[in-house]
């Protein structure tokens, strides 16, 4: 694995995989290619139900991932190759030098939060949600010092990986504590946005 791509789709995926076949760092994993791949679709539903996988066998015809589902297994991924290097977020297209890290991430049992942006303004806030279990309808919720500002679209599905982003591009106080639970699904991660 030469890359590791760890930032969700719909943040420029497509074009990144793309460059990183034209620079040969290519094949590219992206959820693109599950259509072109569906032996790896069971792979990552035996992960999403909580499965063993060996991802070095599994991945040995790949040599970079991006956007979904490798997105999910970066913190995996990086402590099998390590000599990859992984980031969350494309080029910044104002300044093609400059990378534009993940300003905060975590998870929390089944819960998983992103948020990027600079000091205390938030760009993005995005969660995530593994469902391991049989058809359920669920939601998202945001939470900012303990008061619900949000609740995200409802969602139903089998076992899988649920997604709600949120494109906040605002300020909040400092410090403030950013949290996100979904129903009926463990986890509360929380970071804290300051500048």
């Amino acid at each position: 694995m030469k890359v590791i791509g760890a930032g969700w789709g719909r943040t420029g995926a497509t074009s990144l995989a793309a460059a990183l076949d034209r620079l040969g760092m290519g094949l590219c994993l992206q959820m693109q290619e599950m259509w072109s791949h569906p032996e790896l679709v069971e792979v990552w539903n035996r992960r999403a139900r909580g499965g063993p996988v060996d991802w070095r066998s599994v991945l040995s015809d790949w040599q970079s991932t991006v956007d979904w589902p490798g997105c999910s297994e970066w913190r995996e991924f990086a402590r099998l190759w390590p000599q990859a290097p992984y980031g969350w977020r494309p080029l910044n297209t104002a300044s093609p030098d400059v990378i534009r890290p993940l300003s905060a991430s975590g998870c929390n049992q089944e819960v998983c939060i992103s948020i990027s942006g600079s000091s205390n303004h938030v760009d993005e806030w995005n969660t995530t949600a593994t469902w391991g279990g049989g058809f359920i309808c669920t939601h998202s919720f945001w939470w900012i010092n303990n008061q619900l500002i949000r609740t995200g679209n409802g969602a139903c599905g089998g076992a899988g990986v649920f997604f709600s982003d949120w494109a906040a591009n605002r300020f909040f106080p400092s410090p403030s504590l950013a949290c996100n639970t979904w129903q009926s699904i463990p986890g509360e991660p929380c970071e804290t946005i300051h500048t």
